[in-house]
C-alpha cells in the first residue's frame, strides 16, 4: 500500500500493469491528482486487475481525446472513494469519448465514485460526458454521476452524464 498524504499533485499516471493500492490518507477533499491539462490523469491500460486499487482522491484537470480524469482499457483496476470532477475530452478531428471516465473491456469496480462537472466535445459528437463505458462489465456501488455534458458542433453528442453501449454493469 502506498499511503499519498494531504495535497495538490500535478500528476499523469500510467498504472503499468501493477498490484498496486494507491490511496490519499486524508480523502478526496484533500488529495488531488489534479492533471493539469496536460493529458489522462490516471491510465490503466495493461492488464490490470482488481489488485490495482486507487483510493481517496479527487481526480482533476484532465484533458485528452478519450478518458480525461480516468481511462481504462483492457483493464479491470478497483476505484474506491473517489471524486472525478472537472475534467474534459476533446478531439478536434473526431468523437471524444469520457469526460471522467473512460471504461473499455473492463470489468472495473467502481465504489462510492462522483463523476460531476466533466465534458465530452468534439466537431463529431461527444459522448459520455460523465462516464463512456463500451464492452464492460463493471461493478458499481454507490455511483453518482451529476452535472456534466456531453457537447457537439456537427452530429450528435450521446450520453451526458454516461454512455453506455454492449455494456452489462452491475
Amino acid at each position: 500500500m502506498l499511503c499519498v498524504e494531504p495535497g495538490d499533485y500535478a500528476e499523469n499516471l500510467i498504472w503499468g500493469g501493477a498490484a498496486a493500492h494507491l490511496i490519499g490518507v486524508a480523502g478526496t477533499r484533500q488529495t488531488l491528482l489534479d492533471g493539469t491539462g496536460t493529458g489522462n490523469v490516471v491510465v490503466f491500460e495493461n492488464g490490470e486487475t482488481a489488485a490495482a486499487v486507487l483510493q481517496g482522491f479527487t481526480i482533476t484537470h484532465g484533458s485528452s481525446t478519450s478518458g480525461g480524469g480516468i481511462r481504462i482499457t483492457a483493464a479491470s483496476p478497483t476505484l474506491v472513494d473517489l471524486v472525478v470532477e472537472a475534467n474534459i475530452v476533446m478531439d478536434p478531428y473526431g468523437e471524444s469519448m469520457g469526460g471522467g471516465i473512460y471504461l473499455v473491456d473492463s470489468q472495473a469496480t467502481l465504489s462510492r465514485v462522483t463523476v460531476s462537472n466533466n465534458e465530452s466535445l468534439g466537431p463529431n459528437g461527444g459522448d459520455g460526458g460523465g462516464v463512456y463505458m463500451v464492452t464492460s462489465s463493471p461493478l458499481l456501488d454507490n455511483l453518482d454521476i451529476v452535472g456534466n455534458l456531453s457537447h457537439m458542433n456537427l452530429s450528435g453528442g450521446q450520453g451526458g452524464g454516461l454512455y453506455l453501449d454492449s455494456s452489462t454493469p452491475a
